[in-house]
């Protein structure tokens, strides 16, 4: 997958964080994902936001594609979440 300045899996890794914490504040949506489980399954890469993307795919406000009213999944924990 073409990086393009995007942040991947690898650079969880390089940062040492163990665990990608994903949240949601409209709709209470947390997870937490293993950042080594996620690299063997998607590999070492895999871009970010479409992890974030693909996690979301059923979320309701992504499929209304309302502007005023989007998706507000996010990662914590990353510096200033310019990853979402």
């Amino acid at each position: 997958m073409p990086r393009n300045g995007s942040a991947t899996l690898s650079d969880l890794r390089e940062r040492g964080l163990t665990t990608l914490d994903v949240t949601c504040p409209k709709c209470d949506r947390r997870g937490e994902y293993p950042v080594a489980n996620l690299i063997a399954r998607l590999g070492e890469d895999f871009i970010l936001t479409a992890f974030l993307t693909d996690l979301t795919a059923d979320c309701h406000r992504r499929i209304a594609g309302k502007f005023a009213d989007q998706c507000g999944a996010q990662f914590l924990g990353l510096a200033g979440n310019h990853v979402t």
